[in-house]
């Protein structure tokens, strides 16, 4: 578990407000989703929240086909 953390940590990490800005969709959809284990992501610490790699939410996308929006997408690149 700990190789896999620190292979998902050298990546880009997204919080729920990030992911809902994405998809469109209410951060309370995003726990939900967290917590059913339909997006991975983990916590670090009580304060942080949780914390999502982009290559999972890039899975999500691709497997789920749910769209996401543009606008969303080029911001969090910059």
């Amino acid at each position: 578990m700990v190789a896999e953390e620190d292979r998902l940590t050298s990546e880009r990490l997204l919080t729920v407000r990030e992911v809902k800005d994405w998809l469109g969709v209410h951060e309370v959809t995003v726990h939900r989703w967290l917590r059913s284990g339909q997006l991975r992501g983990f916590r670090r610490g009580t304060s942080m929240g949780w914390r999502i790699p982009e290559s999972e939410l890039r899975r999500f996308i691709a497997e789920s086909g749910r769209p996401q929006r543009l606008d969303a997408q080029s911001s969090a690149s910059d």
